[in-house]
């Protein structure tokens, strides 16, 4: 194996309260160079790291510390290479707060000159020559992946995009969770409705009364019966009234009317 890749958590986010230590040993005659991929802890606090990585330049954690100091916040650091051919990394984190955390890629090189089998970097090391145009910089400057022939797999993309489509598909979800049970509560409530109403005992229906007074006219209409003819008014006849013991006669109405007397 002439490279590893480590991270500090297989899930999105480190966990609090962890004390690890990670140990590399190659080959007698090689040494090891840590590159930075991915680093995200938490920030410092009054100019102390909370969250931290050391190098030691050996088996373990009481070899010297390759960093100046411990390594924290969100700025990848330089890369880290071992004097022998054992490296150990160290992290620690506390109970406040979790990051991404990070990804290193540990390379397995020698110094150069270099051998048949092995790529010659720009910086005058030597990793294996499988390393070279993989689509992943072992060299630590990115010189074994200059004027390659094929198209190279591209670097891992980060949890963002994950983490966006995690979100967007879980609206969705909710929304139509909620919208299924708005349905179906309300075709429930309407068949509760509806069998209630078919358990309603029958009611025989009436003819509808009138609001208004029933009057002749209306019975006349409505069964078509025929008023009967009326009677006409009796005209306004005068009579002649004759006085037997008397010569005159005299009218019972107006004294315009023109009448006449005949005796024979």
């Amino acid at each position: 194996m002439e490279s590893y890749r480590l991270e500090s958590s297989t899930a999105i986010f480190y966990s609090n309260n962890a004390d690890c230590t990670f140990t590399v040993t190659a080959p007698s005659s090689r040494k090891i160079l840590v590159l930075f991929r991915q680093f995200e802890l938490e920030n410092k606090d009054n100019g102390n790291c909370l969250d931290f990585v050391n190098f030691h330049d050996g088996v373990d954690t009481s070899a010297p510390v390759l960093n100046s100091e411990p390594l924290c916040s969100n700025s990848p650091p330089d890369n880290v290479t071992s004097s022998g051919h054992v490296l150990t990394l160290h992290f620690v984190t506390d109970s406040r707060a979790v990051y991404r955390g990070f990804e290193l890629l540990f390379v397995v090189y020698k110094d150069s000159p270099c051998d048949e089998d092995f790529f010659s970097c720009s910086n005058n090391i030597c990793v294996s020559s499988k390393s070279a145009c993989d689509g992943f910089d072992h060299c630590g400057d990115n010189s074994d992946e200059i004027n390659c022939l094929v198209d190279a797999p591209q670097e891992e993309t980060s949890y963002t995009g994950v983490i966006v489509g995690g979100v967007l598909a879980f609206a969705v979800l909710c929304l139509i969770a909620v919208f299924l049970g708005v349905y179906f509560y309300r075709k429930r409530k309407f068949m509760n409705l509806l069998k209630q109403f078919r358990a309603l005992p029958d009611i025989p229906l009436k003819e509808p009364q009138p609001s208004y007074p029933v009057t002749d006219q209306y019975i006349r209409r409505e069964f078509k019966i025929k008023k009967p003819p009326t009677r006409p008014e009796t005209q306004n006849v005068p009579r002649l009234e004759i006085d037997p013991m008397s010569s005159t006669s005299a009218l019972s109405s107006s004294s315009n009317l023109t009448s006449s007397l005949e005796f024979k």
